[in-house]
């Protein structure tokens, strides 16, 4: 299979007309450098259409839930705030750089309480955001499932509003 594969390559290139494997070298190299420039781009696209989506469905919560509110601390995706039993709560989408390259779905209090077990948030929320943090739930997705979190979100306050 490699064997087609390099051959595939060698053809597409046109290493067959170089003079020898310097040159046929300095052509791959050249190609490869193309290749990963490309991939850059692309995944620039993809990352301010992923914003976009999310972005956007942001939006349409806030339209379809009068009483959620875009939070003043905006995140690069989004971060919204309602109220759930006469608490403020914040759910947002963000981008964990460390440890790790993710998107994340995050709940919590404003207030900054823990979240427990047998709390009321916990208990609509755990089996989508089922994390275990005192303080939040959320969700890991991976750093290209922008479709993915955007579901999430609009899943969150479904439940919320509910």
């Amino acid at each position: 299979m490699n064997m087609k594969l390099n051959k595939i390559i060698a053809d597409f290139l046109r290493l067959d007309e170089c003079k020898d494997d310097k040159e046929r070298f300095e052509k791959t190299r050249e190609q490869l450098h193309n290749i990963n420039e490309l991939q850059i781009n692309v995944q620039g696209v993809m990352d301010s259409l992923g914003k976009s989506i999310i972005k956007q469905t942001a939006l349409t919560i806030m339209n379809k839930y009068p009483n959620v509110k875009q939070d003043v601390k905006e995140t690069e995706y989004a971060s919204l705030l309602t109220n759930y039993h006469g608490r403020e709560v914040l759910v947002s989408i963000d981008h964990y750089r460390y440890y790790g390259d993710k998107l994340y779905c995050q709940v919590e209090y404003t207030s900054g309480d823990p979240i427990p077990d047998n709390d009321d948030l916990t208990k609509l929320l755990k089996e989508i955001l089922n994390e275990n943090n005192p303080k939040q739930r959320w969700k890991w997705f991976e750093i290209d499932d922008y479709i993915g979190v955007a579901n999430e979100l609009e899943r969150v306050f479904d439940m919320l509003m509910t």
